[in-house]
């Protein structure tokens, strides 16, 4: 549902996937920490009108935890390969 939310939904739809008070930080992007869903959505609004396709590429999960590596591919060139926890 999540990598489907972000080739496809707005930012606000994105970050009420997320807890209110979850935190998002992009350690490539200067480390920044996006703290409750408001900040969330303002992180994903970059991303809001471009192309974008998602591919789940590996997960792992142990008891309430898991773990998952996804493409991104943005406009048909930028392609990145996060990690989410």
């Amino acid at each position: 549902r999540y990598l489907d939310t972000v080739a496809d939904g707005s930012a606000d739809d994105v970050a009420a996937l997320y807890a209110e008070d979850a935190t998002l930080e992009d350690p490539v992007g200067g480390g920044d920490v996006h703290i409750g869903r408001q900040a969330i959505a303002g992180f994903y609004k970059v991303m809001e009108g471009a192309e974008i396709k998602t591919e789940l590429l590996n997960f792992r999960a142990g008891g309430h935890e898991a773990a998952f590596v996804f493409a991104i591919t943005v406009g048909g060139g930028m392609r990145i390969e996060p990690i989410e926890v």
